[in-house]
């Protein structure tokens, strides 16, 4: 996993820079990263998806707007003032109507 962030990072470093081979991987990863909320969100959301993105490639401005802009307008993103791990969890507990635990 260390040695794939790691050249995730590089790959992210080289297509901010405009090296145009490195662009077409982060549009392509942006792509399937949008597609897989997609699929994880069909069923369990009816209307609006709330949307947290956490993690180094989360972090990458431009990367993060690629991302959104696949995803289009059904997601909302929402900031979290929590370990995203517990925010996941409690909205998780939300929508199942199970009570909340923090």
């Amino acid at each position: 996993v260390a040695a794939v962030s790691a050249t995730a990072r590089r790959i992210l470093r080289r297509a901010q820079r405009g090296a145009r081979p490195a662009r077409t991987l982060a549009r392509a990863a942006a792509g399937h990263l949008a597609a897989l909320a997609e699929r994880a969100a069909a069923g369990l959301f009816p209307g609006r998806v709330p949307l947290c993105l956490h993690g180094g490639l989360a972090r990458q401005g431009w990367f993060r707007v690629l991302v959104l802009r696949r995803l289009g307008r059904r997601f909302s993103p929402v900031a979290h003032a929590a370990a995203p791990e517990a925010y996941a969890a409690r909205r998780a507990a939300e929508l199942l109507s199970w009570p909340a635990r923090t």
